[in-house]
């Protein structure tokens, strides 16, 4: 690529231009001083030199922020045009980089709002390049009925032959691929899907992470499963005023599933009297994905 076209390369030759041009500058106005006033080159310098240190002393501020710009010639933890985030007292500043100057450095943030930060802030500041990232992380829990404990095999192998068949720049190869049944929670099983996509731009990401999720839902389909969801069922007994017993022992109450055993349940003493108890328990109802 041409020069113009090579951003970071650019930057870093404009950077040592203006530094050799300034060099170059002092000591011609050294060489005319010593010149105009028939003083030693080496004099001048060595005032120069005094005058600077004092200068220094005076203006710490300054010369923390001119050294912190030429740090950041040097490291180039950014340059102008990347995304960067990174936090100025209790404060994250998030935006695109658009000059770095000798003093400061001018960031517009997303509500295209411009901030200036000094430079001697990044010699301590951890600062994270989005631009420089390489891949895009891709977390999903999906949470499956109790009563569909028998397909739980099938679902997590569909799930993986999906996304690596139909969700393009997915990297099985040189980052984590995983689709596992991680938990057993307290209405659904669940299982966990992560990947990573080769994409910079978080617009491509979401596009990219759309299409995950609809061929995740499209495994549960194939599989015949359906995504768990909680649901509180409430019921309500009677007890009759003409009942002889002390007490009565209101039984749990079960389902004829194969997942029956699994979900918890409520026992619950009441005393015979012409009242209504109730029984809350929690359980899963089923939501068919839509295609």
């Amino acid at each position: 690529p041409s020069l113009k076209d090579n951003r970071r390369q650019s930057y870093v030759v404009n950077r040592f231009c203006s530094v050799a041009i300034w060099t170059i500058g002092v000591l011609i106005v050294c060489e005319m001083f010593s010149i105009f006033f028939k003083v030693p080159l080496s004099s001048t310098l060595a005032f120069g030199g005094v005058g600077g240190l004092a200068i220094g002393l005076s203006a710490r501020d300054i010369a923390a922020n001119f050294f912190g710009g030429m740090l950041l010639l040097f490291n180039e933890p950014f340059t102008p045009g990347d995304m960067v985030t990174f936090r100025t007292g209790s404060t994250e500043v998030v935006g695109r980089v658009e000059r770095v100057g000798w003093g400061q450095t001018k960031i517009r943030g997303r509500d295209t709002r411009p901030t200036f930060v000094p430079n001697s802030h990044f010699v301590q500041a951890a600062v994270t390049n989005m631009d420089r990232i390489t891949h895009r992380k891709f977390d999903a829990i999906v949470p499956i009925r109790f009563q569909d404990q028998g397909l739980l095999e099938k679902v997590v192998t569909r799930i993986k032959e999906r996304l690596r068949s139909n969700v393009p720049k997915l990297d099985p190869l040189s980052q984590p691929f995983r689709v596992s049944f991680v938990k057993i929670g307290n209405y659904s099983l669940d299982i966990e899907v992560t990947c990573y996509f080769a994409v910079k731009s978080i617009d491509d990401f979401l596009g990219l992470q759309q299409i995950a999720n609809l061929e995740i839902m499209n495994s549960l389909i194939d599989c015949g499963a359906q995504l768990a969801l909680p649901t509180t069922i409430l019921q309500t007994v009677v007890v009759p005023p003409s009942s002889q017993a002390s007490t009565s022992q209101i039984s749990s109450i079960s389902f004829p599933t194969a997942a029956s055993t699994m979900l918890p349940t409520t026992t619950t003493q009441a005393t015979t009297l012409p009242a209504m108890t109730t029984q809350t328990m929690t359980t899963s109802q089923a939501i068919t994905p839509s295609t």
